[in-house]
């Protein structure tokens, strides 16, 4: 039995205390384990086990996080395209910002039916088989001309790591993901290939499609009114631009002319859902029902403009290539809805996890990385080990209960690029850029 699976409600030996696939950090102890057992793959899920989460070790050793678009396009197109799958036709049902890759396989299959633009939440998603469950003729007029019923079901994912394939159930569940999951890993297995070279190959095949989704944490009541005053703004000022590019079509799901009348407060509370579009990406932003945080999804989108059009390139390098780029467009667009409070951050505190709230990326931007460059210049620490215990306590408060040094990885890798010139005699500062790297 792995260390620390003793039940624990607490859930201490998991990174932030947050067991939730979602999470990339939250599978550090069954990776750990994995490597002692010479596995290359990792299975996961929630407590209530309907998330499903996958990592795959890379022949150097590192491992590759799966998001939930990735799983849904690799479960999807399994199901759907693999000559050696079940090459399923039927109903696909995703919610309006999951990724755009989905629906291109569908396409590509042909003989299926799509629904694509539900609000988020599996309740939408279980509400369209209830739909199709009835006589066309006492169906929502929106689904009465789809000629499937929900045994037609091929599969229903959401962006956050949800997958159904049995109608009968109704909800996400991870049981049925892991196992197509699991049997595709072992027939790839056998041909010395991981299943994060099959999606790449879908890539090759598909398109650069990519899907970042963000949050802006913040705290209290305050937070609670920037997040309202920010969709106020894009609502009293939309954006004629967004990262770049210019927008080309706005959709407010708060229209009752285009979507219908409230219902009720229940009824508009999920649809206080705004989608900028772009030449090249779409960005739907929402806020959450019950905290003080913004989220908003990132959908790359090919062939729509220079920065996203395909390419001859292939592998690892198309897959780094629209990772890069999408990435760009959520730290860009980040920046562009705190604006709208007067707020801006720089490019590492960006970087830093959305478990952290914007207050303290703030303070790590402000205060702990000009400390940690004074620190370094002065020769402050005598090894590694005492400066990683300077800056866990400086940080602590950013992951309260929990090792707060995994969510500083990415932000020190990027500022210990930017100071490797100006500090390149520094010992300290190669051997912290070693540890960074080990994300």
């Amino acid at each position: 039995m792995p260390e620390g699976q003793e039940p624990d409600g607490s859930f201490s030996t998991i990174p932030f205390k947050a067991p939730n696939p979602e999470v990339p950090q939250a599978t550090e102890p069954s990776k750990a384990f994995a490597e002692t057992r010479g596995a290359d793959v990792v299975l996961s899920s929630d407590p209530d086990a309907d998330r499903v989460g996958l990592e795959v070790r890379r022949p150097d050793g590192s491992w590759f996080h799966f998001d939930g678009n990735q799983i849904a396009a690799v479960l999807c197109y399994y199901l759907m395209l693999d000559p050696e799958g079940p090459r399923r036709k039927g109903l696909v049902i995703e919610t309006l910002v999951t990724t755009r890759l989905v629906g291109a396989i569908v396409r590509k299959a042909g003989e299926s039916r799509l629904v694509d633009d539900l609000l988020v939440g599996f309740k939408y998603i279980a509400d369209v088989l209830k739909e199709l469950g009835m006589p066309p003729s006492r169906r929502n007029p929106r689904y009465a001309d789809i000629p499937c019923g929900p045994e037609q079901l091929v599969i229903a994912v959401e962006e956050s790591h949800g997958a159904m394939m049995a109608p009968s159930i109704r909800d996400k569940d991870a049981a049925p993901a892991c196992m197509y999951l699991a049997a595709l890993h072992q027939r790839l297995r056998g041909r010395r290939q991981s299943l994060l070279d099959y999606y790449i190959r879908i890539l090759e095949e598909m398109g650069g499609f990519y899907d970042v989704n963000r949050s802006i944490m913040m705290n209290g009541a305050e937070g609670v009114e920037a997040r309202d005053r920010m969709m106020t703004s894009l609502r009293e000022s939309p954006p004629t631009a967004m990262a770049g590019r210019r927008v080309v079509k706005i959709v407010d799901y708060w229209d009752q002319e285009t979507f219908g009348a409230f219902v009720s407060e229940t009824d508009k509370l999920p649809r206080n859902t705004i989608q900028v579009v772009t030449e090249g990406f779409a960005v739907t932003i929402r806020p959450s029902g019950t905290e003080p945080k913004l989220k908003f999804y990132c959908q790359l989108l090919p062939g729509s403009g220079s920065s996203s059009e395909q390419t001859s390139e292939k592998g690892l390098a198309l897959l780094r290539r629209v990772r890069e780029r999408a990435e760009d467009v959520a730290r860009a667009v980040y920046n562009e809805l705190l604006a709208r409070i007067d707020v801006s951050l720089d490019e590492a505190a960006l970087m830093l996890p959305d478990i952290v709230d914007m207050d303290r990326k703030l303070s790590f931007e402000r205060n702990t990385a000009p400390r940690l460059r004074e620190s370094l210049e002065q020769n402050a620490f005598s090894n590694l080990d005492q400066l990683l215990a300077w800056l866990r306590d400086q940080t602590a408060a950013m992951t309260p209960g929990a090792n707060p040094l995994p969510a500083l990885k990415a932000p020190l890798s990027y500022l210990c690029k930017i100071w490797a010139e100006s500090l390149s005699s520094k010992p300290l500062l190669r051997e912290l850029t070693e540890w960074a790297k080990q994300a």
